[in-house]
């Protein structure tokens, strides 16, 4: 509400959360005309609840943001400047500490695992956002799969290819993928807005354990209903596409400093 720019709308969804989570989002619901709080009434999960959520939008465009984010000042107008810079644009992802191959400026740490980019000291994620805008080529690069974590989606997208599949992917890990793969084979165009950051503190919903169970099941999940999709191509093409690479560099660089 603090950060956002452009007229919008904010749907809450609470899945069957505790009573004090209820009653503070209760509280935010009667302070602001334009917040809407849907609640569960019992945990439906991830995929079910993003679902949920989008059927009570009524807008062209919808994000879909996690709730362990945070947005920096101007997020939304970056993200839809990126959108309506071509035509056929479907979702636009944003940058982030810790997006899987969106990440900046350090997609692995040193043993091979995602790194989380913690903020510097002294940095804010306003700040952070600052720097990524500076060194950003705004190249807006047009990939085939985009975090989860904070989505703009077209309408018409999930008009012509539906919303997440629940059946294949209940609690989530690979449904965004599947909603990218079908995405692109219906036409769309998937961009980052490489000018955008949204902080991503990784929730804690599961134990480590459970997660790595979790991403195996929705992988082999994906695998199936996508067996022409060659994922390890579509990675490669985010992690070497020149923009994004001079931008990790540059950031790297001004970080060190």
């Amino acid at each position: 509400i603090e950060k956002t720019d452009l007229l919008h709308r904010v749907i809450v969804v609470n899945d069957g959360d505790d009573a004090r989570t209820a009653e503070m989002l209760s509280a935010f619901n009667s302070s602001f005309n334009h917040l809407e709080v849907v609640t569960n009434p019992q945990n439906l999960g991830y995929t079910k609840s993003v679902n949920v959520g989008i059927k009570h939008s009524n807008a062209d465009w919808v994000v879909v943001l996690n709730s362990d984010t945070i947005v920096s000042e101007g997020w939304l107008g970056k993200l839809m400047n990126c959108a309506i810079s071509e035509d056929k644009v479907g979702m636009v992802g944003a940058l982030s500490n810790a997006a899987s191959w969106q990440s900046v400026p350090q997609i692995h740490d040193k043993d091979g695992d995602w790194n989380l980019n913690p903020l510097p000291a002294g940095m804010s994620v306003d700040d952070m956002a600052s720097v990524v805008s500076e060194f950003s080529q705004r190249a807006y690069p047009n990939v085939g799969v985009i975090n989860g974590f904070c989505q703009l989606i077209n309408m018409n997208l999930l008009d012509k290819i539906g919303l997440l599949d629940e059946q294949a992917f209940p609690v989530g890990y690979g449904e965004e993928n599947d909603m990218c793969a079908r995405a692109v084979k219906a036409g769309f165009k998937l961009l980052i807005a490489d000018d955008t950051y949204v902080f991503h503190a990784k929730s804690k919903s599961f134990g480590h354990e459970k997660r790595k169970v979790l991403a195996k099941q929705g992988s082999a999940a994906l695998k199936k209903k996508h067996p022409d999709v060659d994922w390890g191509a579509v990675t490669k093409k985010i992690f070497e596409h020149p923009a994004l690479v001079e931008l990790r560099e540059n950031l790297t660089n001004a970080l060190s400093k």
